[in-house]
């Protein structure tokens, strides 16, 4: 995957990939009330993270666990 079709999937900015990728999450509204980790992450360093899930191939349940695994912060 490219980084234009990772844009066009997930969003073209930090806001919209966030909230994209929040919707795709499996986790119940009460669990996560404001942003998690990997989102706060993502945030921060949205071109890290674009580039990250195109290098993945769009996986970004992957991306998730090597943020929590890295502790980028």
């Amino acid at each position: 995957m490219t980084v234009e079709e990772a844009k066009e999937e997930y969003g073209y900015d930090a806001e919209q990939m966030c909230k994209n990728l929040c919707y795709l999450c499996n986790a119940n509204d009460w669990y996560c009330p404001s942003d998690c980790d990997a989102l706060a992450w993502i945030r921060n360093n949205y071109e890290k993270a674009i580039n990250r899930l195109a290098e993945l191939d769009g996986d970004y349940v992957e991306m998730f666990r090597r943020i929590k695994r890295h502790n980028w912060k």
